[in-house]
């Protein structure tokens, strides 16, 4: 019977101890779990905090309460502007910058094809000094523009204008009428050595007595490629290549090919800066066809990597490749090298 009590009083020591190690664990899972939400809340409120104190909590630090604007467009653009490809066209931004000479503070409006080459800027009321006006790729498609205004005045709930200009409307229309290509061009051959460079077809072995190029002090290691810019036709280099065992200026290097980044190039077929890949790579309506290879990625335009279609000669080993920006779906750059075999 003794015996009997004895083990029922175990019994119930052990119950008891089960119970008290369940509750322990149970209160720990409790803490954990309070501990993680106050983590997780404490985390949250610093996320919301976050853009708070990049953005400011002063209630004047947005420009939209004052209704001080100021209205950026362009004048004198050209319609022949319009006869360049779409990806060209969708690649000219121009840039008004805007500097408050009480905070020093500069706002930027972009005028682009998209926004139909006009752009409001909201401002702080106050005097803004013109601080530049500037055009992504100029050399590309030969474009520089200006404003006349080197400061102007904003008022709160008032608009202001500010007019930014085509340099020369004139002389920009005339280099785009000559960079249409014209019927001989498409008459030669891809591998014929020439190109329409403005209105006229000249020999890439000859072109330096077409335009002028400068020394160059660089040194090239054996076997390295480098360029020399034409000083009298913007975009334009000679390729020149070491090769020699021994190091060499660039000036002395062999003349291997010519490379071209701007709109005034018109190659056989009427391709040239600014083409679409179809354009030019279409197996049955491009220019071209099929290139010999590709280098870099062939989805052209999707911001990968960059692309270059070659077209390779097996006769005469000339080499023609058109160089895509990764994030471009139109020719940046255009290289013709003289025998390169590969």
């Amino acid at each position: 019977m003794n015996k009997l009590i004895k083990g029922a009083g175990k019994d119930k020591m052990n119950s008891k101890r089960r119970f008290l190690r369940v509750l322990n664990a149970e209160l720990r899972m409790q803490q954990l779990f309070s501990c993680s939400c106050l983590a997780f809340v404490r985390g949250l409120a610093a996320l919301l905090l976050i853009p708070a104190l990049l953005s400011g909590c002063a209630i004047n630090s947005n420009e939209r309460a004052y209704g001080a604007v100021c209205s950026v467009y362009l004048s004198g653009l050209p319609h022949e502007f319009f006869e360049l490809p779409e990806g060209l066209r969708g690649n000219v931004e121009i840039t008004a910058a805007l500097r408050n000479v009480a905070t020093n503070k500069v706002y930027r409006g972009k005028l682009t094809e998209k926004n139909g080459f006009r752009a409001d800027i909201e401002l702080l009321p106050g005097k803004y000094d013109v601080q530049s006006v500037y055009v992504s790729d100029a050399a590309l498609i030969m474009l520089s523009a200006e404003t006349a205004a080197s400061s102007i005045d904003v008022a709160a709930q008032s608009r202001s204008e500010l007019v930014v200009s085509v340099s020369d409307p004139e002389g920009f229309a005339e280099t785009l009428r000559k960079a249409r290509p014209i019927d001989e061009v498409f008459a030669l051959d891809i591998y014929s050595r020439k190109v329409q460079y403005g209105d006229q077809i000249i020999d890439l072995g000859d072109i330096q007595t077409h335009m002028s190029f400068a020394e160059s002090q660089n040194f090239l290691s054996p076997y390295e490629v480098g360029y020399i810019t034409s000083t009298s036709h913007s975009g334009v280099f000679l390729v020149m290549q070491n090769q020699t065992s021994g190091r060499v200026s660039v000036s002395d290097a062999t003349f291997t090919g010519v490379r071209f980044n701007n709109i005034s190039t018109v190659l056989p077929g009427g391709v040239g800066i600014g083409s679409g890949v179809s354009e030019i790579a279409h197996a049955q309506s491009g220019a071209l066809g099929v290139p010999s290879y590709c280098l870099g990625t062939p989805l052209i335009g999707f911001g990968l990597e960059s692309t270059t279609l070659v077209y390779l000669d097996r006769s005469s080993g000339d080499r023609v490749s058109f160089h895509f920006d990764a994030e471009d779906a139109f020719v940046r750059l255009i290289t013709y090298e003289f025998s390169k075999y590969e």
